[in-house]
């Protein structure tokens, strides 16, 4: 999948708020621990998913973030343009830097197609969905001994 390591990271991290559930708020570095990923990094795509009003955020003692609506009402697609934007995947799938629709590569026309498919498929998956799907355990590297 093309994401950005930055949607990823969110991914992970709203279906593990989900998951944890609760109206109590979880701190970034709480959530990076658990996921086992760089904190300032989390960080700072927490707070944008909190601008675009997927989680609120709390400051001070017993601070952090929660969903702001259900997980049945966040879907995945909201997720991906909160992070990388609505203009996800415009690069040339191949990595050409001269592919556009005036000037296309080989495989520009199908990417452009597929692309508009699948983010049409995330606007309608639910995080929910996801974690009752079994997706909520993603995997994580194993702790060092």
């Amino acid at each position: 999948m093309p994401f950005s390591q930055a949607t990823k990271y969110c991914i992970r991290a709203i279906l593990h708020l989900a998951e944890t559930g609760g109206d109590e708020p979880m701190m970034s570095r709480q959530i990076a621990a658990d996921l086992q990923v760089p904190e300032p990094f989390l960080a700072k795509i927490l707070q944008q998913l909190s601008r675009r009003g997927l989680l609120r955020s709390f400051k001070g003692r017993g601070g952090g973030f929660v969903l702001a609506r259900p997980a049945s009402q966040i879907f995945l697609g909201e997720v991906v343009e909160a992070v990388d934007g609505t203009n996800f995947g415009e690069e040339c799938i191949l990595g050409l830097a001269a592919c556009s629709a005036a000037d296309p590569c080989h495989l520009h026309h199908q990417w452009s197609r597929f692309k508009t498919e699948m983010l049409e498929v995330m606007r309608q998956q639910s995080i929910e969905e996801l974690m009752q799907k079994g997706l909520r355990n993603l995997p994580r590297p194993n702790p060092e001994p």
